[in-house]
């Protein structure tokens, strides 16, 4: 689309990394796990008729970038909590940092592991867990599907999720998740 429209790739990539971590900084259980109140950051981008200009010139973004960058390193090095082939199971720390980067890091399995289910489990502050799940096109299970026999799960068929998955239900989830996803 960019190139249609005349963009050039440096361009493209930059209006890729403002949109990124604009949406990561969308993620988090309260304002204050955000890197910006989202009404700070948009009233930071509302001067800047061209989005390149904020993107040279904000130090938000400049600043903005820098935290995406150091907590998707930290995201990066998660070792999966359970793993099956064609099934994987991530558990973050209750830390805000992983709750910024758990879309982030849902869409870098999914396209780094694109035959294998991800399950992302967040911990909630009440206790219990939200869990974020994507599925491969070519599965029989979807991913709504699975997550609706789950109290509170729903969603669409490749990506779908669990707005409290209760600690005592972590073992169930698991294995019925490794059960319906597990290949070969």
């Amino acid at each position: 689309m960019a190139k249609a429209a005349g963009i050039d790739t440096t361009t493209a990539a930059a209006l890729e990394r403002l949109g990124v971590c604009l949406n990561y900084n969308a993620y988090g259980n309260t304002v204050s796990d955000l890197c910006f109140d989202p009404e700070d950051l948009a009233r930071q981008l509302l001067p800047f008729v061209d989005p390149m200009e904020f993107v040279r010139r904000s130090p938000a973004f400049a600043q903005l970038g820098a935290r995406y960058e150091e907590d998707m390193l930290r995201a990066r090095t998660l070792i999966p909590a359970r793993q099956v082939p064609g099934a994987t199971m991530v558990v973050l720390p209750d830390e805000a940092w992983a709750r910024r980067a758990i879309g982030v890091l849902a869409n870098e399995l999914t396209r780094s592991h694109p035959d294998c289910a991800i399950a992302i489990l967040s911990p909630k502050p009440e206790g219990g867990f939200i869990v974020s799940l994507r599925v491969p096109a070519q599965r029989p299970v979807a991913a709504d599907e699975f997550c609706r026999s789950f109290g509170t799960g729903g969603g669409r068929r490749l990506a779908a999720g669990i707005n409290h998955l209760p600690a005592s239900d972590m073992d169930r989830f698991a294995a019925s998740f490794e059960a319906s996803f597990r290949t070969g």
